[in-house]
């Protein structure tokens, strides 16, 4: 006579046991990967830097990964600037008018780590922090070529708030040649893996890597500078 009743019954219970168990699944998977998201789609991303980031090794690599990743990925690098460079020629603020970022990135630092008096890069720093504001920063040290004499990293690291610090001396790359004082096509494409490594962790994400997103020789720009690994006698103005 309750049949009927006793398979709704059941019938019911299977649902809300799946529905449950859905759930649990939902909860317990990250989201990007639940959804397939990488969490850079839209973004825009712009990257600025000195003659370090004119190895195409760094910025091709990123990039791609950038790219790849659904984000817009714009850089510009400059030979011999630091953030004072950035701020007096007007450049950065041109960069941001143009490429209207959510999220910067600041390769700074090689051009000032021999001055004898660092704390007089901090006033530049925090102008060129506070120029990106509110946009998210996170500002990638020099990866420690030079010896940091005067206290440099140390005036960086307490200048750059909000922006999140890559300590980039972690890495322990060494010099190619005696008096050189960046790094190979090699070396900057391990450098932009670390560096996607570490953002994907401030922000969040899930990293991904595959064969695809290394940089090579057939996207190189024309204005790549084969003369920046050379000795430098002058780091700034």
């Amino acid at each position: 006579m309750f049949t009927g009743n006793k398979k709704n019954t059941i019938r019911v219970k299977s649902i809300a046991i799946a529905i449950f168990s859905f759930v649990v699944i939902l909860i317990s998977t990250p989201y990007s990967a639940n959804t397939g998201s990488t969490g850079w789609e839209g973004k825009r991303v712009l990257h600025i830097g000195d003659s370090m980031l004119k190895n195409w090794g760094l910025r091709g690599t990123l990039q791609k990964k950038f790219n790849a990743a659904g984000a817009k990925y714009f850089s510009q690098a400059e030979s011999g600037y630091n953030s004072r460079s950035w701020i007096v020629t007007g450049k950065l603020g041109k960069a941001l008018k143009t490429s209207r970022p959510d999220i910067v990135l600041i390769n700074l630092g090689t051009n000032a780590v021999k001055a004898k008096h660092p704390e007089n890069y901090a006033i530049w720093i925090k102008k060129l922090v506070n120029k990106i504001k509110p946009r998210k920063c996170y500002w990638i040290s020099p990866p420690g070529l030079i010896e940091d004499k005067y206290g440099f990293y140390d005036v960086l690291a307490k200048s750059i708030e909000p922006c999140e610090l890559l300590d980039s001396r972690q890495a322990h790359f060494q010099r190619p040649r005696p008096k050189v004082f960046h790094l190979t096509r090699t070396q900057s494409i391990e450098w932009a893996d670390m560096i996607w490594d570490w953002i994907n962790r401030q922000q969040g994400n899930i990293a991904e890597h595959n064969d695809t997103d290394k940089a090579d020789d057939t996207d190189e720009p024309d204005d790549t500078d084969e003369t920046d690994n050379v000795d430098k006698t002058r780091y700034g103005f």
